[in-house]
């Protein structure tokens, strides 16, 4: 049953779809083998032959989707805790100073730091009346969100 289970297409399917899907941007990725597992439980549920393997295929599929989905809304939420630090330490900055920084480096976030290289954070000072901070959204690489300083609220944008 193993290897009618775990079959090499199966192996590289999940292989691929993790490697497409699981960087940061790509959640949305998954959508593409979605359409293609869907058959597996309708075809499970007609089929009295390897039904059990394509019940346990469904299964494994599942499983693999939900970890993309839970890797994406994780670091999502992880995103967002260190998004709103910025912006509580730019409020202080402003408390502080009577404006908003010049920089993200004006509040000790250096421009080579991991934290603009691997969450990808910019942010624009010479803006009237309010900065911009924004930050790319993490399941979809076409969506972003940016930080409205007068409602103190993110928005998202999606391209």
């Amino acid at each position: 049953m193993i290897k009618k289970l775990l079959t090499p297409a199966t192996i590289i399917s999940i292989l691929i779809t993790l490697f497409i899907s699981l960087p940061g941007g790509c959640g949305f990725m998954m959508i593409f083998p979605v359409f293609i597992t869907i058959a597996y439980p309708i075809y499970a549920l007609f089929s009295e032959k390897n039904r059990r393997i394509n019940t346990v295929k469904t299964i494994i599929w599942v499983v693999v989707f939900s970890i993309i989905y839970g890797k994406h809304f994780i670091a999502g939420h992880h995103k967002r805790a260190i998004a709103d630090d910025i912006v509580a330490q730019i409020f202080k900055y402003k408390d502080k100073n009577g404006e908003y920084p010049e920089s993200l480096d004006s509040i000790g976030i250096t421009t080579g730091s991991d934290l603009k290289s691997t969450f990808h954070y910019s942010y624009y000072a010479n803006r009237d009346p309010q900065p911009l901070l924004f930050y790319r959204g993490e399941f979809s690489g076409f969506s972003f969100f940016h930080y409205n300083f007068d409602k103190k609220i993110w928005v998202r944008h999606d391209i």
